[in-house]
């Protein structure tokens, strides 16, 4: 997969994130998520905690990777899954730590021996669940006209093999409905379908993402 492997590329060039002393800082949102207004406490510098201190770095990471696949937060993160893990009445959804996929994390890079770029490092989905205590959900993230006009409604669809039609739904949430949640993201190399960019999301363990619901035709 050299396109993959080249965005992939591109994306270690730009995340040249270093180590650093965090201050103490006040974050006000000035609308989108790209537009932050970054301002110090006036008060002794102290360390944050690394799971505070890395929030900056992870949202940064995010924006930078979700960029390089020309991701867009109008696009949608689109799934099928069983009615029963779906909350019908609420139209939510949660994740779970038991996803099976090989990802590239953009969020611990590690340093290639041959061109010492930093580069993501390779791991089990699960395993960044489990360790960063956090839930997983697989998605094809891509622009709503591609779900209407090529996913919905195409009764050939690979990814109804994954599920029973008579209770299954197709489940959609928005990319920015994604951000605003906490989510980190990660390419899925091991996925083989391309009807849209394969990615598992990761959020809080206690979050639930607001979903419209699309039962799958019989």
């Amino acid at each position: 997969m050299p396109g993959i492997r080249n965005c992939l590329s591109s994306i270690a060039n730009t995340l040249n994130i270093r180590n650093a002393s965090y201050f103490l800082i006040k974050i006000e949102q000035n609308g989108k998520l790209s537009n932050r207004k970054i301002s110090l406490i006036d008060s002794p510098a102290k360390l944050l905690s690394y799971r505070n201190a890395d929030l900056i770095k992870e949202t940064y990471v995010t924006e930078k990777v979700l960029s390089k696949f020309k991701i867009k937060n109008d696009f949608i993160a689109v799934r099928i899954q069983s009615n029963q893990f779906t909350d019908l009445k609420n139209k939510t959804i949660q994740g779970h730590k038991e996803t099976v996929a090989q990802v590239m994390d953009w969020y611990n890079l590690t340093i290639n021996p041959y061109s010492h770029l930093p580069i993501g490092t390779l791991k089990r989905s699960s395993d960044i669940a489990k360790e960063e205590s956090r839930n997983a959900l697989n998605f094809m993230i891509m622009e709503k006209n591609t779900f209407n006009e090529n996913v919905l409604n195409d009764n050939t669809n690979l990814q109804r093999k994954y599920c029973d039609t008579k209770n299954s739904s197709w489940v959609v949430t928005s990319v920015a409905e994604l951000l605003d949640k906490g989510a980190k993201v990660y390419p899925d190399i091991s996925c083989s379908l391309r009807l849209g960019e394969p990615f598992i999301v990761t959020i809080p363990e206690t979050t639930k993402l607001n979903v419209e619901i699309y039962p799958l035709k019989k």
